[in-house]
């Protein structure tokens, strides 16, 4: 039984030719992946939805900068997103979760919540990397 359904954000026709859905489990991965990149005031008539992640990332990334992205992502989805139930945040830099080395522009987020309804945690894994 599918109890989420949104539109998949890569706008990719399904096999019938419609845009494809994203269900359940990806459907709120693909919704705090969202809340977590968009700006406030990014989105029309609602200002306050979003995170300011993107100010943190061209702070120096300190043990102190990694606790305040750390909250920042913690109050982002528990505040906007209703549906999940968040278990941790972790942030990897220089090393990614595997131990594989990483770019030092990069940051390795892996997000860790429970989908309401659903018995198994859910881990969804977002790379932010700066340009400049």
């Amino acid at each position: 039984m599918v109890l989420y359904r949104d539109i998949d954000i890569s706008f990719e026709p399904d096999s019938s030719g419609d845009i494809s859905l994203v269900e359940d489990e990806r459907s709120v991965s693909q919704a705090i992946k969202s809340l977590i990149l968009t700006s406030l005031y990014e989105r029309p008539f609602q200002p306050s939805i979003g995170s300011t992640l993107n100010h943190l990332l061209f702070s120096p990334l300190d043990s102190i900068s990694e606790r305040v992205l750390c909250e920042t992502i913690r109050s982002t989805i528990t505040q906007f997103e209703p549906r999940a139930t968040l278990k941790f945040v972790d942030i990897y830099r220089g090393k990614g979760p595997n131990g594989e080395p990483m770019d030092d522009n990069a940051v390795t987020l892996n997000i860790g919540y429970l989908v309401h309804n659903r018995p198994s945690l859910v881990t969804t894994t977002i790379i932010l990397r700066r340009l400049r």
